[in-house]
C-alpha cells in the first residue's frame, strides 16, 4: 500500500504496492494523523520534506531515489528513419491483446526485476489476471493504454514498451520499457521508446508532453531519456515501511 495524498509514481500501477484510498490520508501535508492499520505495509514517494519525518517517524526508511523526466512535444528530435530490428516485428496496440496477457505480463515481471536500483530485496510481480484487471479499470476510467511490442516470428514477446494518457490530461506518461535479457544490449529499448512516443504524439494530438521517472542507479535508462530529448525535472525519495 502507498501512504500519499496523490498517486504515487505511475509505474506502481503495474507494482505489488496498492494505492490506499485518499480518505484514509488525513491532512499528511499538515503533519496531522495519517490512519492506516497495524501491520499495513506501506510506501511513498516524496520530496516534501514534512511528509518525509513523518515516514520517518512512522518506520519507513529510504529506499530508493528517483528522478523525474518531462519531453516536451517540439523537444522530440527529427526522425531517425529507424526500423525494426531485423527479423523481429514491431506491432502497436490499444491496450495489450488478450491472447499476450501472459507474455505480457511475465516480460514485465522479468523486466521489472531487473531494473538497476537501490534497494535489493523488493520483488516484482505481475500475473495473467492482474494484468487483466488494470486493463478492464483503464477502460473504464477512459485512460487511453497504447502498447509497442517486438515480436519474433514465432510471436515470441521480447520487447514492451507502454504509454498512458489519463482521461482529461494534456501530459501523457511513460511507464515501462524493456526486452527479454538474451535480446539487450541491441539499441531495442531505445527503437521501442522512441517509435512509441512518436506514435503516442500522433494519435493523441491534445497531448503536449510526456513524462517518465526512473531511479537514480538506472543510469542507462537517465541516458537514454536525456538522449531522446527528455528534461529532468525533479528528484523524489522513496520509502518504505510497516506499521506496528
Amino acid at each position: 500500500m502507498s501512504v500519499t495524498d496523490e498517486p504515487v509514481w505511475q509505474i506502481e500501477l503495474f507494482h505489488q504496492w496498492q494505492a490506499v484510498d485518499p480518505s484514509v490520508v488525513k491532512n499528511i501535508q499538515n503533519g496531522l494523523d495519517i490512519l492506516l492499520p497495524a501491520g499495513a505495509s506501506f510506501a511513498c514517494t516524496t520530496n516534501d520534506r514534512l511528509v518525509e519525518n513523518i515516514l520517518v517517524e512512522l518506520g519507513a526508511s529510504r529506499v530508493n531515489t528517483l528522478n523525474y523526466f518531462r519531453l516536451e512535444k517540439q523537444d522530440v528530435p527529427a526522425l531517425t528513419g529507424a526500423y525494426p530490428p531485423n527479423g523481429l516485428v514491431f506491432e502497436i496496440h490499444d491496450y495489450v491483446p488478450e491472447v499476450y496477457y501472459k507474455a505480457f505480463a511475465d516480460l514485465m515481471t522479468v523486466c521489472m526485476n531487473d531494473i538497476v536500483r537501490e534497494d535489493p530485496w523488493e520483488l516484482f510481480k505481475e500475473s495473467e489476471e492482474g494484468l487483466a484487471g488494470k486493463i478492464s479499470q483503464f477502460k473504464a476510467s477512459g485512460t487511453y493504454m497504447l502498447v509497442g511490442m517486438l515480436l519474433t516470428p514465432s510471436t515470441e514477446l521480447v520487447g514492451l514498451s507502454i504509454i498512458l494518457v489519463h482521461q482529461g490530461d494534456t501530459i501523457a506518461t511513460q511507464l515501462l520499457t524493456g526486452i527479454a535479457p538474451p535480446y539487450r544490449g541491441k539499441g531495442w529499448a531505445t527503437f521501442l521508446k522512441d517509435s512509441l512516443t512518436r506514435e503516442a504524439l500522433y494519435r493523441y494530438d491534445w497531448v503536449d508532453a510526456l513524462e517518465t521517472n526512473c531511479y537514480e542507479a538506472n543510469k542507462a535508462i537517465i541516458h537514454l531519456n536525456l538522449e531522446m530529448g527528455y528534461q529532468w525535472r525533479e528528484t523524489k525519495f522513496q520509502y518504505m515501511g510497516r506499521l506496528g
